[in-house]
């Protein structure tokens, strides 16, 4: 009832100012308190000497020049004339008393900081005739707690609207196209947003730490939505990118902790770096067919993340591009699956060892295999020909008869199983899909390997870089068999397979022609490479792969090292990180203790949203666990 009340007498105040154009003022004939009261020249008003309280500007002026009104805190009111066509810069900055501000929609341009800290303005009606609306023209306009934007603003300055924390809910008239950068950044109440079919651009920041942001829906016509739209809107639940979007820009979500469902368009090629970064309730994403492209750090920590779908389409996922995912539990790779794929992420994310059999299964006679349980998998096992081999127990192969011919096992999921990935010689299965596995059975007095070895030293030490930093950045694997030649050894060899125990750190390719494996070092840490041979014998060397950070600092642009930083609020500020020489891996996670004070994003740039203190640390990925820090202090900057 109360807000019901202040908004009746906050729209009486509006329509007296608008009733009171058209009468004289008391005590002096208009032309007099005119002369009296302000100076005009050429149709601009340059300077205001009256009292103070609702100010009615003569007809007739055409401009109001800059800061006729700044810091006028005794002004209440004004009623602008019909014929003024433009609000210049700073014209009633400062004028905390200003409660509403009848603008005529002959008025085509608002100035930069024209309204800035018109902290008791509770209404404005922004003119149809309206153009531009300046950088900071309504900063820090507490008391707006809706606005209307007028379809024929063409251009809308840095954070016009920002920082207006009284800000409930903002409308954008059919026709308008185009929202600017850091347009209403930092409003803290900011719960609902409509938007036009006709808007085209979201521009970078433009909705940055609006905390209490809980949907906006994307019209179809949307086509680009820049770097950090929405960062750190906190209470944002659901997003749907609409289909004209072609890529998903850096930070555009970032820190989003409330975000849990994404629906990305189907014209999405790319998704760039930190776009969901920290989105810690996100817990499933399902990308488009368009998608080629996940860049570094595209949904890094999104530790609320169970499951995703990587469609065929897609040709390059970063290393790291799903760091930090702690729950991601199933993935399901393209057909041909991109290198190197998923190496930065939690290897559970990919292959998980207990559900990987060779590309081909070798028995003797009477001899059984156990084959992979994939528990909480519903799956079956068939022989093509069931008197050379027969699956008993439902996961038991067991050899019957010798035969020169291989015969095929064949493998059907009925169901995945929640929370795992199931993969075959390190592809994934699906669902309703056949797989199958060459399957041999020799005859009594038919040689076999009975023991596999690594040539060289069971030890190994790599770096990524390469010999100019010590060590090589490859190893060749070459297989021993014992015994050392029988008939059939290179086929076996085809068909022998590798696993690493931390493909972060180091991963094998094989040669389909050869079956020779070749070891990558990937980043620092330690991996033991495992060989299985059709008949699960088994081959391991212990890889130790050097290149770890030992020395990390911060540095501004001079190369100077920087412990603190002052800046100004709205500022951005670059980092430099320098690492030690050999450093091979030099990955970092930033973080910000108050990141409503001061943001940083993947790219090292700090963002100065408000007023106060905040640590932003940045940490090493390569397992070293080194730390440098900045306190930032964050102030009002001195408004020229």
């Amino acid at each position: 009832m109360k807000g019901n009340l202040k908004r009746i007498l906050t729209l009486a105040l509006l329509a007296v100012l608008l009733a009171a154009s058209a009468l004289p003022l008391p005590g002096l004939p208009p032309a007099a308190r005119a002369e009296e009261d302000f100076v005009i020249e050429n149709g601009i008003l340059i300077k205001y000497n009256g009292p103070g309280g609702v100010v009615r500007i003569p007809h007739g002026v055409t401009a109001i020049g800059e800061g006729v009104f700044k810091n006028r805190d005794d002004i209440t009111g004004v009623v602008i004339p019909k014929t003024v066509t433009k609000i210049g810069n700073r014209a009633f900055m400062g004028c905390t008393g200003l409660v509403a501000a009848a603008i005529p929609n002959t008025v085509e341009v608002i100035g930069e900081y024209a309204f800035h800290s018109c902290r008791s303005l509770k209404k404005v009606v922004l003119p149809k005739g309206v153009t531009k609306i300046g950088n900071y023209a309504f900063q820090y306009c507490d008391g707006l707690k809706s606005l209307t934007i007028p379809k024929g603003v063409t251009e809308m300055g840095e954070y016009a609207f920002g920082y207006c924390d009284g800000l409930k809910s903002v409308t954008f008239q059919k026709g308008f196209t185009e929202i600017g950068e850091n347009a209403f950044a930092c409003c803290n109440n900011l719960k609902k947003v409509t938007l036009p079919k006709s808007i085209k651009v979201i521009g970078d920041r433009a909705f940055s730490n609006c905390k209490s942001l809980t949907d906006i829906a994307l019209p179809k016509g949307v086509e680009t939505i820049g770097s950090g739209a929405f960062v750190a809107c906190r209470s944002l639940k659901k997003v749907t990118i609409p289909d004209a979007v072609e890529a998903i820009m850096d930070n555009t979500f970032a820190d989003c902790t409330g975000l849990t469902s994404v629906k990305i368009g189907s014209g999405v090629t790319k998704i760039w770096e930190y776009a969901f970064n920290r989105c810690a309730s996100l817990t499933n994403v399902v990308l488009p067919a368009s998608l080629t492209s996940i860049a570094p750090g595209a949904f890094w920590d999104c530790t609320g993340l169970t499951s995703v779908v990587i469609p065929d389409s897609v040709t390059d996922i970063a290393e790291d591009a799903f760091d930090g995912c702690t729950n991601l539990r199933f993935v399901t790779l393209p057909s041909e699956a991109p290198a190197p794929g998923f190496a930065g992420s939690d290897p559970k994310t990919i292959v998980i060892p207990d559900n990987l059999i060779p590309p081909m299964i070798v028995l003797r006679e009477r001899q059984s295999m156990v084959l992979p349980r994939f528990r909480g998998a519903k799956v079956t096992w068939s022989v093509a020909d069931p008197t050379v081999a027969a699956v008993v127990k439902n996961r038991t192969v067991r050899g019957l008869r010798g035969d020169d011919e291989d015969t095929t096992l064949t493998l059907e999921v009925k169901q995945a199983a929640q929370g795992k990935a199931l993969t075959l010689n390190g592809q994934p299965l699906k669902p309703g899909e056949k797989y199958h596995i060459a399957l041999k059975v020799v005859g009594k007095g038919e040689a076999t390997v009975r023991k596999v070895a690594i040539n060289g030293p069971g030890k190994l030490t790599l770096h990524p870089l390469g010999p100019e930093h010590g060590y090589p950045a490859t190893a060749a694997l070459d297989l021993a068999f014992t015994p050392a030649a029988f008939h059939g050894i290179e086929e076996w060899k085809k068909n022998c397979f590798y696993i690493s125990s931390n493909p972060r750190v180091a991963q094998v390719a094989m040669d389909e022609e050869t079956g020779e494996g070749k070891i990558f070092a990937i980043r620092p840490g330690k991996a033991v490479i495992t060989a299985y041979t059709p008949n699960m014998k088994t081959a391991k060397v212990t890889v130790t792969v050097k290149g770890r950070v030992t020395s990390l600092k911060l540095k501004d642009g001079d190369g100077n090292e920087v412990k603190r930083l002052t800046l100004n609020q709205n500022s951005v500020y670059q980092l430099t990180p320098e690492f030690n020489g050999d450093a091979a891996f030099t990955a970092l996670r930033w973080t910000s203790s108050k990141p409503a004070v001061a943001f940083v994003d993947g790219h090292d740039k700090v963002y100065a949203f408000s007023t106060g203190t905040a640590k932003i640390t940045a940490t090493t990925l390569d397992g070293s666990n080194k730390r440098a820090s900045v306190i930032v202090t964050v102030t009002v900057a001195e408004i020229p």
